[in-house]
Parts: C-alpha cells; structure tokens; sequence
C-alpha cells in the first residue's frame, strides 16, 4: 500500500477555496489520475495549531474541508471519514478499511 498526505484533488479544491481561477489541466488531472480510497481526516479543534506551513485559522480549516469534501465527492471518490483517535487507532481504522476492500 502507499498512501499520500495530498491527492491531485486538493489543488482544485484550494483553487476554489481561494476563489481564484485554473485551466482545465487541473480538473482534467482530477479526472485522469484515480485514487484507490480516500480517507478524510478532518479538522481537529482539541489538536489543531497554526504555523507557518499551517497559517489558516480553524474555522478557515473547516471551509477548506468542505471544499474538500465537496472536491472529491464530485470525483465519484467513496470517502472513508476516519474518526478522532490515537495515531495507532486511527492507522488502524484505516489498514482495516483497506484489508475489506
């Protein structure tokens, strides 16, 4: 298995997130380069920090979920929500989501 942090997905949903334009390359990659999964983490309030590669504010990072959501959703992806936990829990919500599919 191999699993990245950030999918061809995420761009467009910043595009979109910041309002600004793009060429269709983009939508067209989103298109053309299909994930297996994708697995939400979602923001979380309790642990949530900014700094200087995460300057968004918190309720920033929720409307930057949402386009997230909404992104990948309009992608065909079947999205895993993957619950607030421990690292092991979470890895493990995960691993055994893979293993049924």
């Amino acid at each position: 298995f191999v699993f990245l942090d950030r999918g061809i997905p995420d761009i467009v949903a910043y595009m979109d997130y910041i309002g600004s334009e793009y060429p269709d390359l983009f939508r067209d990659a989103c298109k053309e380069h299909i994930y297996d999964h994708a697995f939400i983490l979602g923001p979380w309030q309790e642990i949530y920090q900014s700094d200087n590669e995460r300057y968004e504010s918190f309720d920033q990072a929720l409307i930057i979920h949402d386009h997230l959501m909404d992104t990948y959703s309009k992608y065909g992806y079947e999205l895993h929500d993957v619950p607030f936990g421990s690292v092991n829990s979470r890895t493990d919500f995960i691993l055994n989501i893979v293993k049924q599919l």
